[in-house]
Order: C-alpha cells, then sequence, then structure tokens
C-alpha cells in the first residue's frame, strides 16, 4: 500500500510497498497563547465544540483534548493548550454538526463564522494564517473529486490486469500529482512567514518525484527563524542529501552480495542504460510490475540495457527472494544485503517505498528514477538512442 503523507488529505494515487518505520516530523516552534471564538447561527443551546489534536502517526495515532465549550446563544469561545507548537493542526468539531474543521494554532484571537451544514466549509474572519490555510483547502477541494476517481479506475485497472489502461492512469495520476505540487508550491511562496509554509515544505520533500532545487529555493524565501527551526532543519538535511541523487549526479557506488554469496558492484553492473530497480519477493506490486520489465529486458538488453535488482527482502528470506527470481524469470544481476528497508544500498538511495527505479546514462550517472510500465520502457529507449 502507498502512503503518500499529505498534511491535510491522504490520496492514493500510485500502488507501491513502504517502510513502516517513516514517522512524521516533530516541531519544536515556539508556543503561543491561542482563542478561538467561534459564532454559530442556527447551533441549538447546549451542543459543545471540542478542540483537539492528533498525536502519534499511522495506527498509533490519537485525538488529544485540548478544550471543550457549551455553545450559548450561538455562540462559543475554547483556548487551546500552552504547549501545543504555533502552526501546529488543532481539529474543530460541534455536537450535531458534520464534519471536521481544520485550524492551526496561530498567536491570536482567531473568529470563526461557523456553517451549521458543514463544519469543514466554514469561515475565517480573523487569523492570517488560517485564512490563507482556508483559501489553500478550497482549491485543494477541486481536486479531490478527479483524484478518487483516479483511484478507482486505476484500482479496476490492476484487478482487470490491463497493463496498458494502468499505464495511461499512472501517467494521469502522476499529472494530478504534478498539480497538486504546483498548489503547495504557491501556499508555501505566499507564506513564508509563518510556520506552515515550511511544514507545506515537508510534505513536498517527502512527496514522490521530491523537486530538490525547487524544494531549496522556497526554503531559502522562508524567514530565517522558521528555517533555524525543527522543520526548517529537516527541510535542509533533506535537501542537502538528495542534491547527490539529483538528475544529472553520478549515481552512489555499492557493493553487495548476490544470490550466490559473491560481491557485484555497480561499476562492473553498468551498460550502455542501466536501471536499479529496488523490489523485494513480499512486495505484491513489485511481482507485478516484473512481467513489465521482463518484457522491456529482453527487448532492449542486446541493445544495451542492464539492469541491477536490489530486494529489500529481510534476513531470513533469502530462499523466497531466490525463489522469485526464478518464479518471475528475472535473468538479470541481483543484489541484497537482505536488510529490509535498512539496507545501506536503500537508505544511499534513500528508498522508502518500492517498487523503485533509477536510471543510468552510459556514463552512469542519474538520467530518470521512478518510473513503471511504458513510461521507463520510453525512457530506456530514449537513452539507447544516443
Amino acid at each position: 500500500m502507498k502512503r503518500t503523507i499529505f498534511l491535510l488529505s491522504a490520496l492514493l494515487i500510485l500502488v507501491g510497498c513502504n517502510d513502516p518505520g517513516e514517522n512524521s516530523t516533530e516541531t519544536t516552534s515556539q508556543a503561543s497563547s491561542f482563542v478561538l471564538e467561534g459564532t454559530a447561527p442556527g447551533v441549538p443551546n447546549g451542543m459543545r465544540a471540542y478542540l483537539k489534536m492528533g498525536q502519534g502517526s499511522g495506527n498509533q495515532q490519537k485525538v488529544r483534548f485540548l478544550d471543550t465549550a457549551i455553545v450559548m446563544n450561538e455562540r462559543f469561545t475554547l483556548t487551546s493548550l500552552p504547549d501545543v507548537a504555533d502552526g501546529d493542526l488543532q481539529y474543530l468539531s460541534i455536537d450535531g454538526v458534520k464534519g471536521n474543521l481544520r485550524l492551526i494554532k496561530e498567536p491570536t484571537t482567531v473568529k470563526l463564522q461557523v456553517n451549521r451544514d458543514n463544519l469543514d466549509t466554514s469561515e475565517f474572519q480573523t487569523g492570517d494564517w488560517n485564512k490563507e490555510l482556508q483559501e489553500f483547502r478550497k482549491e485543494e477541494r477541486l481536486m479531490v473529486q478527479p483524484l478518487e476517481d483516479l483511484k478507482r479506475k486505476m484500482q479496476l485497472a490492476q484487478v482487470n490486469q490491463d497493463e496498458e489502461l494502468k499505464n495511461y492512469y499512472t501517467n494521469l495520476g502522476k499529472d494530478l500529482q504534478r498539480k497538486r505540487m504546483d498548489l503547495i508550491y504557491k501556499y508555501v511562496d505566499k507564506n513564508t512567514d509563518n510556520p506552515m509554509g515550511m511544514k507545506f515544505l515537508i510534505t513536498a520533500m517527502q512527496s514522490d518525484g521530491a523537486d530538490v532545487v525547487r524544494v531549496r529555493e522556497a526554503y531559502e524565501k522562508q524567514d530565517e527563524k522558521y528555517q533555524k527551526s525543527y522543520e526548517g532543519s529537516y527541510v535542509f538535511d533533506t535537501v542537502n542529501s538528495q542534491v547527490k541523487l539529483a538528475i544529472g549526479a553520478p549515481a552512489p557506488a555499492f557493493t553487495a552480495p548476490t544470490p550466490t554469496g559473491e560481491q557485484l558492484s555497480l561499476s562492473d553492473a553498468l551498460g550502455k542504460v542501466t536501471v536499479i530497480d529496488f523490489w523485494a519477493s513480499w512486495c505484491g506490486p513489485c511481482r507485478r510490475e516484473n512481467p513489465n520489465v521482463v518484457r522491456m529486458y529482453n527487448k532492449y538488453h542486446d541493445k544495451g540495457l542492464n539492469i541491477v535488482g536490489v530486494s529489500l527482502d529481510k534476513q531470513n528470506m533469502k530462499d523466497k527472494w531466490i525463489k522469485a527470481i526464478q518464479d518471475d524469470q528475472l535473468e538479470w544481476q541481483h543484489v541484497s544485503n537482505l536488510a529490509y528497508f535498512q539496507d545501506p544500498i536503500a537508505r544511499e538511495y534513500k528508498i522508502s517505498s518500492i517498487p523503485a527505479t533509477y536510471i543510468l546514462d552510459a556514463d552512469g550517472n542519474i538520467a530518470a528514477k521512478n518510473l513503471r510500465g511504458q513510461a521507463l520502457e520510453d525512457k530506456v529507449a530514449e537513452l539507447l538512442a544516443k
């Protein structure tokens, strides 16, 4: 299952297998006082309003209640706790009112006009950070339905094993994802003076096909105090580590054991075009992709295509790794340290989800990455034609 980290929505676009050890970053931003004054037309007296936030990640996430208040005369007031940092996401819910409203803790009194029909579409009268976030979310909502529709079509194509249609939807999903990223960068460029800009950059940094140069440019526009925050340090360190994995950079060298126990180095496996294919015997999406890779290899190997399979199988799974190679007829070279996502090659290449690919040119430089299906074959053919 592909986990897409998105601050405001989690929408499945491409399917893969993830490192379950990934965690969202924490914040060390300075906390301040925060008051939410709500006007709630049509909400009866006695209904209870709640201010809360999520803690932890994944299945371990829990709800933390920050404050509660009774609606009286269509009004209520909530105060966040002092240990909640400025810029942290909070949630408002009201008994008898549909939905939850995401809002940011900011160092001011925020006034809100509640929509009793759908809390999520309530309007902020004050609070610049929250008003900016609200504008973002209005634009984001226009993307939700196309993404959900694409998710269903993608799943149906996989069930029907329609590779041509699946590749079409994959490329369409990437186009929608690029538009989503443009929306994120638009928000970041408008919010250089509040901590949400840096939080959104973390989202951009952790998304598939992150544009390192664009992230770095956006980072440099942020206020200095946010550059020095925990989130800012994370973005800075991640950008620097990924510069060496940018398109055009030399692919990091590695040496690892083959299934027979010999050592194979990347330099010994280079062809005119080389695909480094990160996969595992336990990864369903990887196994389903393998027939496409086999077909491509058989078509282009004699023309100069080499593939190095890097398996993220576990220490006790060597037999399953070897059997998967045989069953799927993967005739190319293979290596693995049998260390799961802690494999040093995977860590060097910042692999957090599989299947994943790096495509190298004749000089061993990174020409493309994370391509699959027809997009992968098209890139290989393009490089071989040079």
